[in-house]
């Protein structure tokens, strides 16, 4: 026992500062990392999230001015026209008016018969564009009681499209 003795007297009893500052120093290195990659995944995570708001808004807009072109030059008389390519002509029915796109392609107008009367002269027409808000390009839509401007910027015209998601 007395060789032993004088061995565990000068065995060390915990860390030395030098393990202590490289095991600091790798934990801070493995740490930093670890925030980097995790602020890497948040910034793609919100990415994502910005462009599926933005596609599913688009695909919202697009649907919206299809199913509203598709259904120009509607009214309730057209089931008349059925088997008669002359309809128009012999007054079976009468046209409401075509889509008529702005010289710049940056807007369209149309009717057709809201009300279902057969008579679509008497409502209000619709039409869509493309303007800037914010410097940032949006779909507006006519929502007016008169005949869509197209240049117009009054409240007419409402936001299809958030321009704070593009």
């Amino acid at each position: 026992m007395k060789g032993k003795g004088k061995y565990y007297r000068t065995r060390s009893r915990g860390f030395s500062l030098m393990e202590v500052l490289i095991a600091s120093s790798l934990s801070l290195v493995v740490t930093a990392t670890m925030i980097a990659l995790m602020s890497s995944s948040l910034d793609s995570t919100a990415r994502i999230i910005k462009m599926t708001k933005l596609t599913d808004e688009l695909r919202s807009a697009m649907l919206m001015m299809s199913r509203d072109v598709r259904r120009s030059n509607y009214t309730a008389n057209s089931i008349n026209c059925f088997a008669n390519p002359d309809c128009l002509s012999d007054g079976s029915i009468s046209s409401p008016g075509d889509v008529v796109i702005s010289d710049s392609n940056d807007c369209f107008v149309f009717r057709m018969d809201r009300d279902q009367d057969g008579d679509a002269t008497e409502n209000a027409p619709g039409g869509f564009r493309r303007a800037l808000s914010g410097g940032v390009g949006v779909i507006q839509m006519w929502v007016g009681d008169s005949a869509p401007d197209c240049a117009a910027t009054d409240a007419n015209w409402a936001l299809v499209t958030d321009p704070n998601d593009i």
